[in-house]
């Protein structure tokens, strides 16, 4: 499916958030799920890039990803500016089994390992 970019931002030197609008809503998301993406419609680079999904809209409207640049395929989605398109498949994975209500949750994370997490945070609100 083709996503519009919406918005990115340097988190820190070398991180990203990458914010997607997809065509046609997704349907449901859920948190630990996870994307690929593909910049450009070449084979340079050939492989698409598996991204964990940060956070989304419940209706699957929206959805957005923290990139650490290490390579040219998260170098050219860096570098993606507002209106750009990014081809995504996906969302794969069964996701996290969110825990019941009055139970205590500790999230450790780091780097864009902390990205399923970002997702979990905003539904268990």
């Amino acid at each position: 499916m083709n996503c519009t970019v919406r918005e990115i931002k340097i988190l820190a030197e070398g991180f990203y958030y990458l914010s997607l609008e997809p065509d046609k809503p997704v349907g449901v998301i859920t948190p630990g799920q996870f994307m690929m993406l593909q910049v450009s419609a070449s084979t340079d680079p050939l492989l698409r890039r598996p991204m964990s999904v940060a956070d989304f809209e419940p209706d699957g409207s929206r959805f957005g990803f923290v990139i650490q640049v290490t390579g040219r395929g998260t170098r050219l989605l860096a570098s993606l500016a507002p209106g750009g398109i990014v081809d995504v498949l996906g969302p794969f994975g069964a996701g996290f089994t969110m825990p019941g209500n009055g139970s205590r949750l500790w999230i450790v994370a780091g780097g864009t390992g902390v990205a399923p997490f970002i997702g979990m945070a905003h539904q268990l609100k």
